[in-house]
């Protein structure tokens, strides 16, 4: 059986989906072992979210679709083989593959089997160790009650399964603003915590979208368009698709719920920013907190706090030795050794942490955590107007590019970011150690091979 989706929903369904894939994209390859060879806590998870849409599937009265229970149970068996099979057979009926899908997926039971499959993936993406380090700072980071948005993958599937209780929000609420765009989505949320928080209507969803789309048109006319905004004018209508577009009206029902909710705290867990936030933003262990009012600045206290937590944390990975003080040079020089060469005479970090297997890393992981970071500190820069503000700015950015370059140099996109900083503090020198750095690891990408080739060499 099968139902029409709206004109509005089938927009969404179709570009959500990208968002989806590109960040499962780090967690693509599949593990060869067999029952039982994984976390025992990912069949335990599997066993609760059956619990969830259980529920909801008696509550609703869903007739969902065999191969779901199928699936769930197979996950309790530790059977992944089975859960790998169902999931190709079921993920193409979700509706996010095309305009018309099949009811008995396309239901209130996908999210908890989503959110089942994101943990698995997540459980085999990487050493469980590093898995561990990100759920248990990303939990202690966020107190009771709180509201938290997990964007990635690992932000939304590992936090899901290692809290008490996801559907009792114990200890907190864990949401994705990813998904909010999705009108399915908005019901599973408000079917699920809608007796202990605002969750946006339908009608708010189409508003949003509708407010889009009249400020893009208005941004088209003045040409000022975000990069990647695909929004064009076709027979005097605004046409709007892309990944962008749908992370706006995510964006504008994200503001409606912390808006709508204002009694609760509230964390995220960055995937693509959301310019609203970035006034509230402030950094708290490996995420940040959105705090209810706009901060004037980053106190000290802040500031201290985050450089206390990721030099701990890169200590850990990478041994002491990355400070406020350290050359650019000098990080260059140990990812091309450490990374490059896979010297570790003198290494003092984890040996696991830098010689990851590309296809199984937490380089991805950890580098979109600081990344988030830096950017925030360079959003702040650009804003501030004293010159103590300024240069706690500069040096909180430099820091977090410096550790993010250390922690992820694999990652091009990362490193093309780390080398545009410098750029844009006129330190061409110091880009371009970042770039031939990157080109080491990655000496195909064409992005940094054309922004190295646009700067001065070196001075000797």
């Amino acid at each position: 059986m099968t139902i029409t989706l709206s004109r509005f929903e089938r927009w969404i369904v179709r570009w959500l989906l990208p968002i989806v894939v590109v960040n499962v994209s780090c967690f693509a390859a599949e593990p060869a072992g067999g029952p039982g060879d994984l976390d025992p806590r990912l069949p335990q998870f599997f066993v609760a979210k059956e619990q969830h849409a259980r529920a909801l599937a008696r509550e609703f009265k869903i007739q969902a679709a065999p191969e779901m229970w199928a699936f769930f149970e197979a996950g309790a068996q530790a059977d992944w083989a089975t859960t790998r099979k169902l999931w190709a057979e079921l993920h193409p009926r979700s509706g996010q593959y095309a305009g018309v899908s099949d009811e008995s997926v396309r239901n209130l039971v996908w999210a908890p089997v989503l959110e089942a499959r994101l943990a698995y993936e997540c459980f085999t993406a990487m050493d469980m160790k590093f898995v561990e380090i990100f759920g248990h700072d990303t939990i202690a980071a966020i107190p009771k009650g709180a509201i938290y948005f997990g964007g990635t993958d690992p932000g939304r599937g590992v936090i899901t399964a290692f809290v008490k209780s996801h559907p009792g929000a114990d200890p907190f609420f864990v949401l994705t603003q990813n998904g909010l765009a999705d009108s399915l989505y908005l019901k599973f949320l408000n079917a699920t915590f809608g007796k202990k928080i605002y969750v946006p209507t339908d009608s708010e969803s189409a508003k949003a979208f509708e407010a889009y789309k009249a400020d893009a048109g208005i941004r088209l006319d003045q040409g000022r368009l975000k990069p990647g905004e695909q929004v064009s004018r076709v027979d005097g209508k605004i046409e709007i698709s892309g990944n962008v577009s749908v992370m706006e009206v995510n964006g504008l029902l994200a503001k409606i719920i912390f808006e709508k909710n204002p009694r609760h705290d509230f964390y995220i867990e960055e995937s693509f920013p959301l310019d609203w936030m970035y006034p509230h933003l402030s950094p708290q262990g490996p995420i940040m907190k959105i705090n209810r009012r706009p901060l004037p600045a980053l106190g000290e206290a802040v500031l201290e706090a985050d450089r206390r937590y990721w030099q701990k944390l890169t200590g850990r990975f990478l041994g002491d030795w990355l400070k406020e003080s350290t050359p650019v040079q000098t990080v260059c020089q140990f990812v091309e050794r450490v990374y490059g060469d896979a010297q570790l005479d003198g290494f003092t970090g984890d040996p696991d942490y830098v010689l990851a297997d590309r296809s199984h890393t937490p380089h991805r992981l950890f580098g979109k955590l600081r990344l988030a970071h830096a950017v925030l500190f360079q959003w702040r820069l650009e804003q501030a107007a004293a010159p103590a503000e300024k240069e706690a700015m500069k040096s909180a950015a430099e820091l977090a590019y410096k550790q993010l370059l250390a922690l992820a140099p694999d990652e091009s996109e990362y490193v093309r970011r780390c080398a545009r900083f410098f750029v844009d503090q006129k330190r061409s020198g110091d880009a371009r150690r970042v770039l031939d750095a990157g080109l080491r690891l990655n000496p195909r990408s064409k992005r940094l091979t054309e922004m190295l080739a646009e700067l001065a060499p070196v001075p000797e």
